[in-house]
């Protein structure tokens, strides 16, 4: 197994998000995992955004 470099450790999140592209487009997606520097969505068949694209993602921060 290789050995992890990330800079901040990940722990495992699975929360509802909203990601917003620079066209507007919304979307509703998942995390799978969080740190301090960074957030990994599953995205499934959603594009992706290119390398440079500034996109938005906003937490639902309600009580379920």
């Amino acid at each position: 197994m290789s050995e992890d470099k990330r800079k901040h450790p990940r722990r495992t999140a699975h929360l509802e998000v909203e990601l917003s592209f620079p066209s507007g487009e919304k979307k509703v997606v998942r995390t799978r995992d969080v740190s301090e520097s960074g957030v990994f969505l599953v995205l499934d068949k959603l594009r992706r955004p290119v390398i440079g694209e500034v996109v938005t993602v906003l937490l639902n921060n309600s009580e379920q």
